[in-house]
């Protein structure tokens, strides 16, 4: 098995908003099996994590929006950011879900751009 990697379309979080668009499963990134790669923007002073939707054909006005949390050494619940400004990370917890979206703790202060990339194998 041969794994792959394609550029998604930018994640972007609009100036003074909190939510970026949605990646809807089913269109985006159904077919990713090692990952989602995640490139924070070069500034990012806000925190930002990542929202799950059950439904492949979510869109931001969806109920059903949870974030994703995972546990620390301590058997502790906390949330899933993504990385710190000008860095990136794959992530994995999203795959199974229907649609995932970034959400910012606070309004942003102007886009926010993400860059992306599906990890696959052929």
């Amino acid at each position: 098995m041969i794994t792959s990697y394609a550029s998604l379309p930018d994640l972007v979080i609009p100036n003074g908003q909190t939510h970026s668009q949605v990646f809807n499963g089913v269109y985006v990134y159904h077919d990713a099996v090692g990952g989602i790669e995640i490139y924070s923007p070069d500034t990012l002073p806000e925190s930002v994590y990542i929202e799950v939707n059950q439904d492949q054909l979510a869109t931001n006005s969806s109920s059903g929006w949870k974030p994703i949390e995972t546990f620390d050494d301590t058997g502790a619940s906390v949330r899933l950011y993504v990385p710190g400004a000008g860095k990136a990370q794959t992530y994995t917890d999203m795959i199974p879900a229907g649609s995932f979206r970034l959400t910012s703790t606070t309004a942003v202060v102007a886009d926010r751009t993400f860059k992306c990339n599906k990890l696959w194998s052929t």
